[in-house]
């Protein structure tokens, strides 16, 4: 098994992917340090800081001690987890995100990790591949960050089986801050279904960093609801058959169910049943990457597909689902009411609310009439008359030309 040594080197030129846990482990080679612990504190000026992070805080005291080349936000948009979920966030969010990683916030909790079955579970894995070519090249292997996650466990550039270096034998109180070597080959499914899944959520993963330097969007409604219509999973406003998308989720996670970073999303979705399709509704919240990228796989589509629904991509104008309405003019809007029988017919042919259309009369100061008052005291002693005569609600509605509900509600006032 090939070991690669920790060659001394400078630490101002940082890799692109390149984990924040790599700069630290490199930094703990060079000053020399038995002590990881002393490392960290050197480096962040905080006590009992923990490497493992790939959304790390305190990045504006690494950055100045180490006297690194990159300024703050190119090291969170190229040497972190962050752009895995940025294009899941609000903007406000991602404003709060940022800050929490410059300084010392909880970085999990304002993204909405802590509230997911997944969080943001990490691991110490490397591609032997990758680790050769970086030693060839810089000499010295170093973390990618496509790597670290729980669950991707296939190389997204080379398509190999990656290698886990196990970390949990350490003391929590003292740390570890090591580069790659000495990893053991993780163990997959022999089915080929259940690998091939595994590849293509690592390559989804990929796209997900890769497209952060690309296009600045944020997936929303109008994303999958353009995606879902155009492939008959959803109607153009957004509603889905659950149980269908349920089963469809369900069937595509057995193959993978039993690997950790998946078993607790399994079964899940006997508890949250509604994850599956409340993740693509109007009220979108934030969901856990992992979920967007099993959603649409279940569903024969990918994540690139989901960024094309975006309204530009590639400097070209894409028509959104919907449109904004056009407010009807003020002579439309007089003519209609005094053409139409009723507000609501008028409303109707205008394609606008009743409540609305009502604000504008009142407005332009348009007489009207909202609703012809069909329960006029006529029409209650004729209730009370054939109730006391024992006719049913639904016989007397049907005769009166009026609702069921209504009849039942003269009988509760004045009979009851």
């Amino acid at each position: 098994m090939q070991v690669f040594p920790m060659s001394i080197v400078p630490l101002f030129k940082l890799e692109n992917g390149e984990s924040v846990y790599s700069i630290l482990a490199r930094a703990h080679c060079i000053l020399g340090n038995n002590n990881p612990l002393q490392t960290l504190r050197t480096v962040t000026g905080v006590r009992g800081f923990k490497p493992m992070s790939g959304l790390p805080t305190h990045l504006s005291d690494i950055t100045i001690n180490l006297e690194l080349a990159k300024p703050c936000s190119d090291i969170i948009d190229q040497n972190t987890h962050y752009p895995l979920y940025k294009h899941f966030l609000s903007p406000n969010r991602r404003q709060s995100v940022i800050s929490a990683m410059n300084g010392s916030g909880a970085v999990k909790s304002r993204i909405g990790l802590l509230r997911n079955h997944l969080g943001a579970a990490e691991t110490l894995r490397y591609c032997e591949l990758c680790a050769k070519q970086d030693f060839d090249r810089n000499g010295f292997a170093y973390w990618h960050r496509e790597h670290s996650l729980s669950w991707v466990y296939f190389c997204p550039h080379h398509g190999s089986v990656l290698k886990s270096v196990d970390y949990n034998e350490c003391d929590y109180g003292e740390r570890i801050l090591i580069l790659p070597s000495r990893g053991t080959t993780l163990r997959l499914p022999r089915d080929v279904a259940a690998n091939s899944k595994l590849l293509e959520i690592s390559g989804d993963a990929m796209h997900l960093f890769n497209k952060n330097k690309e296009i600045d969007v944020s997936i929303g409604f109008h994303n999958y609801a353009r995606l879902l219509s155009e492939t008959g999973v959803c109607s153009s406003k957004g509603r889905i058959n659950q149980r269908d998308v349920l089963l469809a989720v369900s069937s595509w996670l057995k193959d993978v169910k039993k690997l950790n970073g998946f078993e607790n999303l399994f079964w899940s979705l006997q508890v949250e049943r509604s994850w599956a399709a409340v993740i693509c509704s109007k009220n979108i919240g934030f969901h856990h990457p992992l979920k967007h990228i099993i959603l649409l796989r279940s569903l024969g589509l990918s994540i690139e597909e989901l960024f094309q629904t975006y309204g530009c991509l590639n400097q070209q104008s894409l028509e959104l689902l919907k449109t904004k309405k056009i407010k009807p003019t003020d002579e439309k809007i007089i003519t209609e009411i005094q053409n139409s029988d009723s507000l609501r017919k008028a409303a109707k042919r205008l394609k606008i609310d009743v409540t609305t259309l009502c604000c504008e009369a009142n407005r332009l100061k348009i007489p009207y009439v909202h609703r012809t008052k069909t329960i006029t005291e006529d029409v209650i002693k004729s209730v009370i008359y054939r109730t006391k005569r024992g006719q049913a609600s639904s016989l007397i509605a049907k005769e009166l030309n009026i609702s069921v509900t209504s009849v039942n509600r003269i009988k509760r006032s004045r009979l009851f």
